[in-house]
């Protein structure tokens, strides 16, 4: 699960502090992991704003177990409204994506638990022709991937966005 967050002001390291905090066995009946959460830097992209990674642990049956307890039944879920509340003094909105990682590509939930930290993190979001995700990705992997690991720069995730055909997502 990817999600831009837009944050109010200079909310994003709470924001941030506050997603690392976050219990997803209480809140979110064991659905998520967090891969990572990072603050867009001023002049590369919009702002302010926060990127959130998430692992759905189980496939489509966490999704569905997180879906129906973050959304379906969100009204009786007291830990997740009382997360939720702090959020929003923090947050005005954003957009998730599903994503599906590519074959071959890092775990990024793997890399985190391994120590895997960096100062900056280039995490983008490109559109490509119609279908061509999987093609850019196996390229990305083949040929950028070892170049910039030999330049100290690591992948650490690269995604197909499920639900288009347009977009892919690397970290």
């Amino acid at each position: 699960l990817h999600e831009t967050v837009d944050v109010v002001g200079r909310g994003a390291a709470p924001y941030m502090a506050h997603v690392v905090g976050f219990d997803p066995e209480a809140v979110a009946d064991r659905g998520l992991r967090l891969a990572g959460t990072w603050e867009v830097v001023g002049t590369t992209g919009r702002w302010p704003e926060v990127v959130n990674l998430w692992e759905v642990v189980d496939g489509w049956d966490g999704w569905t177990r997180l879906a129906r307890r973050t959304n379906l039944t969100k009204a009786s879920n007291a830990e997740l409204a009382g997360w939720w509340d702090e959020a929003y003094r923090h947050r005005t909105g954003g957009t998730d994506r599903l994503l599906a990682s590519a074959p071959g590509a890092p775990d990024p939930t793997a890399e985190a638990a391994a120590g895997r930290r960096g100062e900056v993190a280039v995490h983008e979001r490109t559109v490509v022709r119609p279908g061509a995700g999987p093609d850019y990705l196996a390229a990305l992997l083949e040929e950028w991937a070892p170049a910039a690991a030999a330049r100290g720069v690591h992948l650490v995730g690269a995604f197909e966005v499920l639900m288009t055909d347009v977009e892919v997502i690397t970290t």
